[in-house]
């Protein structure tokens, strides 16, 4: 499924406490659709509100990256598992969820370029390619690679 899922829920209260989707609006979307827990009734990622944040210190940006980091490699990937640990980070740092969100637009360009045919550079750094979107397309797209190098779908 390309592109949002916008799965709007008439059942909310008009009152309830918004909690965008992280994946919504990454090319590929959310893979819970409606069943996901967070808001998809948001048309621009900009109506998160807000004023613009400063840049948090480098060694709150190094933290943020390695949880994310740390949350991939664990044992039990679900991408609902990973998906709802991502939540808990970004809601409340706007830098978090910059960062996810470039994360995920450079994973999807460099399953794109990977498709065309094109080189993809390795890159362990959050660049293009590499280890890191591997395994970041595993996670989001349900394949889970566990220890013993066998992958199952979940």
């Amino acid at each position: 499924a390309n592109g949002p899922t916008a799965a709007a829920s008439s059942s909310r209260p008009s009152d309830h406490i918004c909690r965008p989707c992280a994946l919504l609006y990454s090319r590929r979307g959310c893979l819970r659709g409606s069943s996901c827990p967070y808001c998809h009734e948001h048309t621009h990622r900009s109506s998160r509100g807000g004023d613009v944040q400063h840049r948090p210190r480098k060694t709150l940006r190094n933290k943020i990256k390695g949880k994310m980091q740390e949350q991939l490699n664990e044992f039990d990937r679900s991408p609902e598992r990973v998906h709802d640990e991502w939540q808990v980070l970004v809601q409340h740092c706007p830098y978090a969820w910059n960062y996810l969100s470039g994360l995920l637009e450079r994973a999807d360009t460099a399953a794109a370029m990977g498709a065309t045919g094109n080189h993809v550079p390795a890159a362990d750094d959050g660049s293009t390619g590499g280890p890191l979107f591997t395994q970041l397309e595993d996670v989001l797209s349900g394949a889970v690679q566990l220890q013993n190098d066998m992958i199952f779908s979940v």
